[in-house]
């Protein structure tokens, strides 16, 4: 290892711009209040034993994400959209 940077931040659930208010608070809420109940069905997998001592957070923004973005900046990739392809 010849640097350690600061943690990436966690994997997110994406919601499309155009989804009513009403259903993104509904599955927001869902995973705040329900979060460890989903955790436990999730590690009833084999499998899924790498997420184990996993939580989920509801408090998340979009600046969260700029540390990521300027990572990918650095290598080139400006447009993100454009990566996955």
């Amino acid at each position: 290892v010849i640097a350690r940077g600061r943690d990436l931040p966690n994997d997110i659930l994406v919601a499309r711009k155009d989804i009513s208010d009403d259903v993104f608070v509904k599955v927001r809420d869902a995973f705040a209040k329900n979060g460890n109940e989903l955790m436990k069905a999730i590690l009833t997998g084999e499998d899924n034993q790498k997420f184990k001592g996993g939580f989920f957070l509801t408090d998340v923004r979009d600046s969260d994400y700029d540390y990521v973005r300027s990572m990918y900046r650095t290598i080139g990739i400006e447009t993100l959209t454009d990566f996955v392809n």
